[in-house]
């Protein structure tokens, strides 16, 4: 990703594997109130923290979705999001991950142009 973990920063590896349930329905990703990402079918991106502490990881389509995560400098994280398929709706569904599930399926996701 080009991006490097320093003591200064945390990284945030956000990323959906391809799934057929709900894989037209994307949606925004806010890290409290900034929006970070847009969370489509096999995409990933990875965000440079700098503010130790509690946050919320929030998504919404007719849903809202919360994740607390506790952010510490000079870690890295890694955020699985998905979509699980309601009676109408599709929800948004996000969980932290470890460090080695996490890399191996965000590193299997190819990178947009």
């Amino acid at each position: 990703s080009g991006i490097q973990l320093q003591d200064d920063c945390a990284l945030l590896h956000i990323y959906r594997k391809s799934s057929m349930a709900g894989a037209a329905i994307s949606y925004d990703l806010y890290l409290d109130d900034d929006k970070i990402f847009r969370v489509k079918n096999k995409s990933k991106t990875t965000i440079k923290i700098t503010k130790e502490g509690l946050a919320t990881l929030l998504a919404k389509t007719e849903t809202t979705t919360k994740l607390p995560i506790e952010i510490q400098l000079g870690k890295e994280y890694y955020i699985r999001c998905g979509i699980k398929m309601g009676a109408l709706v599709g929800r948004p569904k996000l969980e932290v991950v470890d460090s080695s599930t996490g890399k191996a399926e965000f590193e299997k996701i190819p990178l947009k142009k």
